[in-house]
Parts: structure tokens; C-alpha cells; sequence
């Protein structure tokens, strides 16, 4: 299942196919899970992309003050200008210890011109419409309006996303 597959303490590559509007879409999801260690590879993970998800935990404001940082890293390496870039707020099932708040987290959103979610990758609140957000966002950059998908049923089109 690929929704499980948010957490990781390592780079992990995960490929999966799903449907969105009657279009088979491959997905090809990078996960550094944000670690330092991994910063030059990912820079070859972003040619080509279509969507990143830039996760942080709302635990953690460390992690949320690096967003921007991991945003610039987009704009640096990713080959598309019009790449769909999405700011997650995970562990969001742990609201007694909340650090970052959803005003916080949208505000950032809104201050960088990106989309906005918020899931717990623990009980998977959230996780389905954040994926299905961004692949809609996808799929509409690079067909689009909804109309233009009905010709397309039956092909599959290729989809890479990176999650840090």
C-alpha cells in the first residue's frame, strides 16, 4: 500500500500505479524523509518532476522552519517552472502536543504560493486527499482542464513525485 509509505528512515523509492479521472497514472514517490544526508541525491530526484510534497511535523517547528529552504531546493533542481508543489503538515493525530498550528501552516502556503494538507501518516487521516490533491493538480497542469482527460482513458502517464 502506498499510503503507508509516508514514514521512512531512510531513502525509500516507491513506484505505484493508480487512476485519476479515468487516466492511469504511474507514481514514482522519493522519500528522504528530510534527512541532511541524503541532500545530494535529491537533487537528481527533482529532474522531471511533476509534484513535491515538502512534509514537515506539526510537532516540530524545527521541521517546519525548514520548508522554505527545501521549497527553494525545488525551484533550484526541478527542470518544471510550473512543478506542483504541496506543504504537509503530518502527525496532526497528535493534537495535544501540536506545535505548528493549521493558521501557521496555511499562512506559509499562502506566503509561498503552494498548496496546503494536513494528514497523519499514523491513522492515515487525511493521507488519501492529500495524494488525490496533488495528483488533480498534476494531471490539470499537465492536461489541462477536466474535459481534456476523457480521450485519454486506458494510457498511462507517468507521474514523479518527491516527499521530504
Amino acid at each position: 500500500v502506498l499510503w503507508g509509505f509516508l514514514i521512512s528512515n531512510n531513502l525509500s523509492q516507491k513506484t505505484s500505479n493508480t487512476e485519476h479521472r479515468g487516466l492511469r497514472i504511474k507514481t514514482v514517490i522519493w522519500d528522504t524523509a528530510g534527512q541532511e544526508k541524503f541532500r545530494t541525491l535529491t537533487s537528481g530526484a527533482y529532474r522531471g518532476v511533476q509534484g513535491v510534497l515538502v512534509v514537515y511535523d506539526v510537532n516540530d517547528v524545527s521541521t517546519f522552519s525548514t520548508v522554505p529552504q527545501w521549497l527553494t531546493e525545488v525551484k533550484r533542481y526541478a527542470q518544471n517552472p510550473d512543478v506542483v508543489r504541496m506543504i504537509v503538515g503530518n502527525k496532526i493525530d497528535t493534537a495535544e502536543t501540536r506545535a505548528v498550528t493549521t493558521e501557521q501552516g496555511q499562512q506559509l502556503c499562502n506566503d509561498q504560493g503552494v498548496n496546503f494538507s494536513e494528514a497523519s501518516a499514523k491513522t492515515g487521516a487525511g493521507v488519501q486527499e492529500m495524494f488525490d490533491q496533488l495528483l488533480k493538480l498534476i494531471v490539470e497542469a499537465e492536461l489541462g482542464p477536466e474535459t481534456a482527460v476523457t480521450t485519454h482513458v486506458g494510457e498511462t502517464a507517468p507521474c514523479k513525485c518527491v516527499l521530504q
